[in-house]
């Protein structure tokens, strides 16, 4: 939706929305900057930095577990499944 001469006009998503990533609708839809909070943020970013080696590989598994769908969980099972493929798991 945007202003114009003082009136609300509903425009159409650039995207299908039905099935669409509800990450996607809130960035393009509705204006969201983020699609998660500042403090979730920070806490992703820093476990993305974070040495994974055998000896957390656990911690890595739960923390897979536990986030949501998305960019972070799609790297994190990424850095796992390289974890996993070195030591032969």
């Amino acid at each position: 939706m945007s202003w114009r001469d003082d009136r609300i006009i509903a425009e159409s998503p650039a995207f299908p929305t039905f099935g669409a990533d509800p990450g996607r609708i809130l960035m393009h839809v509705f204006g969201s900057p983020e699609i998660i909070g500042r403090r979730a943020a920070e806490f992703l970013r820093e476990k993305l930095k974070q040495e994974w080696t055998a000896d957390n590989r656990d911690e890595l598994a739960r923390l897979v577990e536990e986030i949501g769908a998305g960019w972070p969980r799609a790297k994190l099972t990424e850095i796992l499944s390289r974890l996993d493929a070195s030591s032969g798991s």
